[in-house]
């Protein structure tokens, strides 16, 4: 992805990078994550890793004065995790300008409240 990013840097035909979370960390700790359920410390640290992915990829993105990344959606056991940190990647890098964005899955009950 980060290359993809360097790449984009000079080439305006990619306006948009686009990943699913399980490609930067394991779903067994997303879904952890998003159960609330007790992580040992190898797997704190892995949700540590996977959150710092997430920084160094939307901030190199924010760092571009064009570039967007969309983090698509999961499945829904482990959705509570993926938003938490997408909204927290939306908080520190889109205020300067629209950076990352969020893909929602309308079919399911609960999307339109959370939208």
């Amino acid at each position: 992805m980060l290359e993809v990013c360097n790449h984009a840097k000079i080439s305006k035909a990619i306006p948009f990078l686009v990943f699913k979370p399980t490609g930067l960390g394991r779903s067994a700790i997303f879904e952890k994550k998003s159960a609330n359920i007790i992580m040992t410390n190898n797997e704190i640290s892995e949700w540590n890793r996977i959150i710092e992915r997430f920084d160094i990829l939307c901030s190199t993105v924010a760092s571009t004065n064009h570039l967007k990344i969309m983090i698509d959606a999961e499945e829904s056991w482990l959705q509570n995790a993926v938003d938490k940190l997408t909204e927290e990647m939306m908080l520190n890098n889109n205020f300067k300008r629209a950076v990352v964005f969020s893909t929602i899955q309308m079919y399911r009950w609960d999307r339109l409240t959370y939208l």
